[in-house]
């Protein structure tokens, strides 16, 4: 196909979604963070945890306002006030813990994640709202890897919002047309679409079993550092493949299939650009109106317990299983494309989040039971953390789903994990990869570390085929 072709193609996605240019700073609304900070609180006896109820019950006399971002073994990072700065040194005390201020001002943070105004005259920008119209010279370039190399180049300086992200699936599949679709699973809550992209040169000769690798992002509709990383890797592996310089990435899409589904939680997600930067379910009615959304990662059926929270808790993952809707279109489509009746087998799931950049493997609804596949997955967890040391030089911690969801001190916090979930489904490599970084922006990455990031989880995924397909040069 020329680049007249694709460009012709394009036209129609353009003129339709001229409107959904970037967002503009001024009409983003991060919320009133203004007078809060994050603090991180080490244990000081090694590998004591305290639960989140715990955490709760022993600060509730100071403050009532507390997020908890993450606990772990070693350290507990929680959002309050910042009046509870002055109190640091009671809080060590009653939490048996160093505590310190990791975040002093967390508004300041929050704007840096957002697009700024002086990039919103970039070439990504000037294609949505003027092409076919005018700037046409933009495209007075040598061949269509230019012009990805220019779209890209451009579209991962910043975050971007929902609708950006979807005009860009729509003109990926255009760039990609033979091996690239785009499925709609279905309308969310407030009627948003989930979207999945498919990757499948049909190459039936190296792929006999259609071996499928299944990623995922924005489960957590903060975790904006996932999302920007799922479409990095994805367009990187398309790009390579396009170039048909890079035999590794031939051979890797023609031993498996990919689906690429960048944001499980749209509705969540469109809800940080609008309203509250730091949301972090979907955006579901529960049984209390003013408590909306579902903790999604704690929705799927699989161990499933109801955690016997709140709805207005961040953690709350209502009454029974799949009772999310973003669950139930993911559960539809899994159980419709790896049917036992279908020619496509899921063999990997990477789900990405943030942050405190660990790979963490099942299960996460107990600590007391091993997958069968424990030894692989060590061994394979290990190489991928090692293989993100050598490229960047950043660690990785491995550590299982469990220690990282108060799974050994209260099972129900585990239970209904996407990460289990997949691993029963048949993904019997799985791993949920947090990503950057240790705690200095925690959910709040600046943009500049989009591309880094995207780079270290393309090295990730490269690493994992390698494995995959010569699997005798790792057990060597």
């Amino acid at each position: 196909m020329s680049i007249v072709q694709k460009l012709l193609l394009l036209i129609p996605f353009f003129f339709t979604l001229n409107a959904h240019c970037i967002t503009k700073h001024t009409e983003l609304s991060p919320g009133n963070y203004s007078n809060s900070g994050v603090v991180r609180c080490h244990y000081k006896v090694k590998g004591r945890h305290l639960s989140n109820d715990q955490i709760y019950q022993r600060l509730n006399k100071y403050s009532r306002h507390i997020d908890i971002w993450t606990n772990n073994d070693h350290f507990i990072d929680f959002q309050t006030h910042e009046d509870l700065f002055k109190k640091i040194n009671k809080i060590s005390k009653t939490l048996d813990a160093n505590c310190e201020v990791m975040i002093d001002k967390l508004d300041s943070l929050i704007k840096e994640s957002f697009p700024t105004n002086r990039r919103d005259h970039g070439l990504f920008n000037e294609i949505l709202r003027d092409y076919p119209n005018r700037n046409v010279d933009i495209f007075k370039v040598i061949n269509t890897r230019n012009i990805h190399g220019k779209l890209s180049e451009y579209f991962f300086q910043d975050y971007r919002d929902l609708n950006s992200l979807e005009v860009w699936f729509h003109v990926l599949t255009q760039w990609f047309p033979d091996i690239l679709n785009l499925q709609d699973l279905g309308s969310t809550f407030e009627n948003n679409h989930l979207y999945a992209l498919e990757i499948n040169v049909n190459n039936k000769t190296s792929n006999p079993d259609g071996k499928t690798i299944v990623i995922t992002g924005g489960t957590h509709s903060r975790e904006w550092i996932s999302i920007s990383t799922v479409c990095y890797v994805m367009f990187q592996l398309l790009s390579d493949y396009e170039s048909r310089i890079n035999n590794k990435a031939n051979h890797i899409f023609n031993s498996f299939n990919f689906i690429f589904i960048p944001v499980l939680n749209p509705d969540g997600y469109e809800y940080t650009w609008t309203t509250d930067r730091l949301w972090r379910k979907n955006r579901q009615d529960t049984e209390n109106k003013e408590c909306p959304g579902f903790d999604l990662d704690r929705t799927f059926g699989y161990h499933w317990q109801p955690t016997w929270e709140y709805p207005c808790s961040s953690n709350y993952n209502g009454k029974e299983p799949f009772i999310a809707k973003e669950s139930q279109l993911l559960d539809q489509y899994i159980k419709k494309k790896f049917g036992p009746d279908k020619d496509e087998m899921l063999s990997v799931f990477l789900d990405f989040h943030s942050y405190s950049q660990e790979i963490l493997y099942p299960f996460t609804y107990s600590c007391d039971v091993l997958p069968n596949d424990i030894e692989n997955l060590l061994e394979l967890a290990y190489d991928l953390s090692k293989s993100i040391r050598k490229f960047s030089g950043k660690q990785y911690d491995v550590r299982q789903g469990c220690k990282d969801r108060d799974a050994d001190l209260n099972p129900a916090a585990g239970s209904g994990s996407l990460l289990d979930y997949m691993y029963d489904k048949g993904a019997r490599i799985s791993y949920q990869i947090k990503l950057r970084d240790t705690g200095n922006h925690g959910f709040l990455l600046p943009s500049r570390f989009i591309e880094p990031v995207g780079k270290e989880a393309t090295e990730v995924m490269k690493t994992l085929c390698d494995f995959l397909l010569n699997p005798t040069t790792w057990m060597s």
